[in-house]
């Protein structure tokens, strides 16, 4: 461990300074200084009014400890340590976020997320990195059809599930949320991560179907240009080619159709791309409208998120979210890289896929918290690199 981690004491196997009362206060107040700052701009009141709707976003907010359940790994292995912001609950470190996209089933708002529904289903599964000074955001997907070998999980009544599976990585999180738990779903997903990937997942969030509705209607919708037809009578989806703003419904139904026309062999890895083009839109509207700098749209997207999430205790508190996000407000669109992690075809099975070594490389960079290979930042670090190394002309020389 680094020699700025020192001061730190670790729990579960987590570096974490620790926060006196105080400085927990003094944190949780500048946040609201610096909302109130641009609420009040915006001519919606006084600091009153943000304490108000600080306590409403709170108070939607839903927070889940499954830590005892995903067990630890590897200690962070970050290579670089941003200066700390104390408005930042991560300052300091890169943080690995396992994001899930749920159907309730219920179609309601995600804090049943945690009740027994009658079975709980994952079609969305990515591993959301923010690198340690914060200029870069790297997003890795995980195919649902991936051959791994799930481990017999903790439930939160204290049962396991039972003994290694070797299966889908989608069971995961059915197995997982066997008796109804989304958050039990999620351990039993998240510890298959981390000994598939050997990284240490940090927090994680479950999005309901429904609410990512709401969270994109909030924004206003989301433009996505495609260039050929796209149909699909299950997840009832038409779009022609050309440009288009898509507000809620769409923009789900192309997230999730997997078979119709132009959606390609009906399989997950193309529907990941699909995912992963409709975030690169989401970030991109979220900087068109400077969202972070933007009082009343701020707050019904937080309104319309905190009603569609569960999410680990260090995301279920608005300050840290807003003082998280603040810290990622000069990552650009372009600063944002996704993919799938490196695959081949399983020989023992036509209908899955097996992680290849080169997946094993893109897991490392995560884990050292280095750019993506091959992605545009790694290319400029390495162009970098050569720079520097090599040498510089002697002057006067012929």
């Amino acid at each position: 461990m680094s020699g700025s981690h020192r001061a730190e004491t670790v729990k579960d196997g987590h570096p974490r300074r620790p926060l006196g009362r105080h400085r927990r206060a003094v944190r949780s107040w500048r946040v609201l200084y610096t909302i109130s700052l641009v609420v009040t701009s915006l001519g919606l009141g006084a600091f009153s009014t943000v304490a108000l709707m600080v306590f409403d976003l709170n108070s939607r907010l839903h927070g889940v400890d499954i830590s005892g359940q995903t067990g630890t790994t590897p200690a962070v292995r970050a290579t670089t340590v941003a200066p700390r912001d104390p408005m930042d609950p991560f300052s300091g470190r890169a943080i690995n976020i396992a994001v899930f996209g749920t159907d309730s089933r219920e179609g309601g708002n995600a804090k049943i997320a945690t009740d027994n529904v009658g079975g709980v289903r994952s079609d969305v599964a990515m591993i959301v990195h923010v690198s340690a000074r914060r200029d870069r955001i790297d997003i890795v997907s995980i195919p649902r059809d991936t051959t791994v070998t799930i481990p017999p999980c903790q439930l939160s009544d204290g049962t396991m599930t039972g003994l290694p599976w070797t299966t889908k990585f989608n069971a995961a999180f059915s197995r997982g949320g066997e008796k109804g738990s989304m958050t039990d779903g999620a351990a039993c997903a998240i510890k298959t991560i981390q000994e598939v990937s050997d990284i240490r997942i940090d927090e994680y969030a479950i999005i309901d179907f429904t609410g990512f509705i709401k969270m994109i209607n909030a924004l206003g919708g989301v433009d996505m240009c495609i260039d050929h037809r796209m149909a699909s009578r299950d997840a009832k989806l038409d779009l022609e080619p050309g440009c288009h703003h898509l507000k809620g419904k769409t923009a789900l139904a192309y997230a999730r159709a997997r078979t119709g026309e132009g959606l390609g062999d009906g399989s997950d890895l193309g529907r990941i791309d699909r995912q992963h083009e409709l975030l690169s839109a989401i970030f991109s509207e979220v900087n068109k409208k400077n969202l972070l700098t933007s009082g009343p749209s701020l707050y019904h997207f937080l309104q319309a998120l905190a009603d569609s999430i569960v999410v680990s205790p260090g995301l279920d508190r608005v300050q840290e979210i807003a003082g998280f996000a603040l810290s990622l407000r000069g990552i650009g669109s372009d600063r944002v890289e996704a993919m799938t992690a490196p695959y081949a075809g399983d020989p023992n099975d036509d209908a899955n896929v097996i992680l290849t070594s080169e997946a094993t490389k893109v897991f490392d960079a995560l884990a050292e918290d280095r750019p993506l290979p091959g992605s545009k930042a790694a290319k400029a670090a390495k162009k970098t690199a050569q720079a520097t190394r090599s040498p510089s002309p002697t002057v006067g020389a012929p």
